[in-house]
């Protein structure tokens, strides 16, 4: 299977960075293609710009957004691992979804009605957060999966799951090791 890791975590020594490459581990052990776009090594330009719009609407991209398009194209599991900033995704992740998963490549309208061109895809969303499960638990699990798995990845036509890692802060190394032996079984339900 074809599977592109889109990393957002500028700590290289960051547990998400440890979740990154367990991640590539485990999906190039289980015989998976593996592409990763590290989105901080990468420098990606996050902010959409008056240019990405007038591309946009002449039916182009910019050149960076080309090359992400691509990958997502050649995917057929897109992994994600990030932390939960402020109750979302970080900048430079929500910034690559404004401008990667644009009108025309991720959802469309034409005389068909409602076209979703990256059906039949599905999304693994692998986040951190610092706080205790019990902050987050109720309402914030609910809020994210809804404005992150629906309201992008399904508007999209991509089936998502969510795992979440809480407590990093002040965390334990059995609870990290933990949390990453349970990535087999994630990465196998995809």
């Amino acid at each position: 299977m074809r599977c592109l890791v889109i990393y957002a975590h500028l700590n290289p020594f960051s547990f998400n960075h440890a979740v990154k490459q367990e991640v590539e581990r485990l999906l190039e052990e289980m015989g998976h293609e593996v592409k990763v776009s590290d989105l901080y090594e990468m420098d990606f330009k996050a902010v959409l710009k008056p240019e990405d719009l007038n591309l946009l609407y002449s039916g182009s991209a910019a050149a960076d957004v080309k090359v992400e398009q691509e990958k997502v194209t050649w995917a057929e599991r897109l992994i994600l691992v990030y932390p939960i900033w402020w109750t979302g995704f970080p900048a430079i992740l929500k910034g690559y979804i404004d401008r990667v998963f644009s009108y025309g490549f991720a959802y469309a309208i034409d005389e068909r009605g409602w076209v979703q061109p990256l059906k039949g895809r599905k999304a693994l969303l692998i986040t951190t957060h610092g706080q205790p499960e019990s902050v987050y638990h109720d309402r914030m699990y609910t809020s994210l999966r809804d404005t992150q798995d629906v309201g992008v990845f399904q508007f999209c036509g991509i089936e998502a799951q969510h795992v979440f890692f809480p407590g990093i802060m002040g965390s334990s190394d059995e609870l990290r090791q933990g949390y990453l032996n349970s990535l087999r079984d994630a990465l196998a339900e995809l």
